[in-house]
């Protein structure tokens, strides 16, 4: 991705969440997502979604940055005009005056018969679209007002990192998070992590210290802190610029 190679994008958080969006649909993490010759994460006949979600989707992760939706409001854009085109105009019925018929012969059964009839495909169908298009309609909205799931998964993408021991990419997107979100702090316990990895113990006890101002109780801060502190020669009472 372009943060990797230190080159963000005014969209690369459409990425993130795009990603973040099919691995919830997968359950796939993303290191296991391989794309096709025409640069799609999703196979178009998948069954997880609908083709026009898929089609969406894959746009929010294209490789190109050019080629992706370049603000939030275009993918609102096209989720609004995409949800009603090819998958429910091909369910519904195209003669509107057989549709009266039918309903009304149905309903003369019903009342007869007192029996439920169950949902049609159209129906189904419709609940299903709705299930799938609505939550993302409003993940979406609400990332853009106040961002949380890009947070999330640069947070969870840093520690994946940290975990197979790479703490300079780490670095990368623990700041990511922490610019989404200031306040987080586990983010910023990360940050220091990593740093502290690294050797780089002046600005590891300086993310330790927001990450405690932020969460007192975080031991795991206060802990490393206290590690930071026991190095020579930076100790409480040593010039901590000669750790950096």
């Amino acid at each position: 991705m372009e943060q990797m190679r230190g080159m963000p994008r005014l969209n690369s958080d459409i990425y993130a969440l795009g990603m973040t969006a099919i691995q919830l649909l997968t359950k796939d993490p993303p290191r296991e997502f391989i794309r096709d010759d025409r640069d799609r994460v999703i196979a178009p006949n998948t069954r997880i979604a609908p083709a026009w979600l898929v089609d969406i989707l894959n746009k929010m992760v294209r490789t190109d940055f050019q080629e992706r939706y370049q603000s939030v409001e275009e993918v609102l854009k096209d989720l609004g005009q995409r949800n009603n085109r090819q998958d429910l105009a091909r369910s519904l019925p195209k003669d509107n005056h057989n549709l009266v018929e039918t309903k009304q012969i149905n309903y003369q059964r019903e009342s007869t018969a007192n029996k439920v009839v169950p949902p049609s495909k159209s129906g189904k169908k419709l609940l299903y679209l709705s299930l799938i298009f609505i939550p993302l309609l409003l993940i979406i909205g609400s990332e853009a007002i106040e961002p949380w799931i890009r947070p999330w998964y640069y947070l969870r993408e840093a520690n994946s990192l940290l975990d197979r021991n790479q703490p300079q990419d780490s670095l990368g997107k623990f700041q990511q998070a922490i610019d989404l979100q200031r306040d987080s702090a586990a983010a910023w316990k990360g940050r220091g992590d990593a740093l502290f990895t690294l050797g780089r113990y002046s600005g590891a006890l300086t993310a330790y210290n927001k990450a405690i101002a932020l969460e007192p109780d975080n031991a795991k801060a206060l802990n490393n802190k206290g590690k930071i502190l026991k190095i020579p020669p930076c100790g409480a009472i040593a010039d901590l610029s000669c750790c950096s």
